[in-house]
């Protein structure tokens, strides 16, 4: 209970605060920190465990990553070449990039939700509701969630994976410069209990969608969802990076 009146406190306190880079900067740290004062051991679990904070631990480690967090801009400013550069960040969908010009992009670095592996909209259901965020959309448009999945023959679950990724691909075609590019990090997971080769299907979207593979790396990487290890029994779960420029 005394965590839920500290965490309630602060949020009354940011939200009191003009509308401003540090309301955004606030709400930022107490996001962070909603899984950490929980009891949920994780993002990526939905199983809770018990946990005893002491009174005044959330309203302290909200101190100390706001501290933290001043720290880091601080040093990213000296970083930056021209403070005056504006910068965009908003919410947006990956197959509807309607705010951006075509062929005005010399970069993107995306990492697509790994098919079938997560429900992110269930992993982020706190933070939804305490930043009083919309989360019905977020929830109907979710692309590659385990629940979307499941229940899915391979072939299903394939083919709507296909036309979630494409649509996503034929955007970045679009807006991406002549001599843009493209990294996409993307893995290996398992759909119907079968191996989903995460690089072979990218890069076959990626064609279809008027793209080439100028490069790519992969890297072994763990499969730790006990019930489907046996899908990598004959070959390693592998981590991808393809960089995609015009065709």
């Amino acid at each position: 209970m005394h965590v839920l009146l500290e965490l309630d406190s602060l949020t009354a306190g940011i939200d009191a605060l003009p509308r401003g880079e540090m309301k955004r900067a606030l709400f930022l740290v107490l996001s962070a920190m909603l899984t950490k004062v929980s009891k949920q051991p994780g993002d990526t679990t939905g199983r809770k465990a018990p946990r005893r904070l002491s009174g005044g631990f959330a309203i302290r480690f909200f101190v100390k990553k706001t501290e933290e967090l001043v720290k880091r801009l601080a040093n990213y400013q000296k970083l930056v070449i021209d403070p005056r550069v504006e910068v965009k960040v908003g919410p947006g969908d990956a197959r509807h990039l309607e705010r951006v010009r075509a062929g005005s992009v010399a970069l993107i670095v995306a990492s697509p939700p790994y098919p079938g592996v997560y429900d992110y909209h269930a992993h982020h259901s706190t933070r939804l509701r305490w930043l009083e965020l919309e989360s019905e959309r977020f929830e109907r448009f979710e692309i590659g969630s385990r629940r979307g999945a499941r229940g899915k023959t391979f072939e299903m679950a394939v083919a709507t994976w296909r036309r979630e990724l494409g649509a996503a691909l034929v955007e970045m075609a679009r807006v991406i410069s002549p001599k843009g590019a493209a990294a996409v990090i993307i893995a290996d997971s398992v759909l119907a209990g079968r191996p989903l080769r995460a690089d072979l299907l990218t890069a076959d979207l990626a064609t279809a969608a008027g793209l080439t593979v100028a490069a790519r790396a992969s890297q072994k990487r763990p499969h730790f969802h006990l019930p489907t290890q046996a899908a990598f029994r004959g070959s390693p779960r592998r981590e991808h990076v393809l960089l995609l420029r015009r065709a």
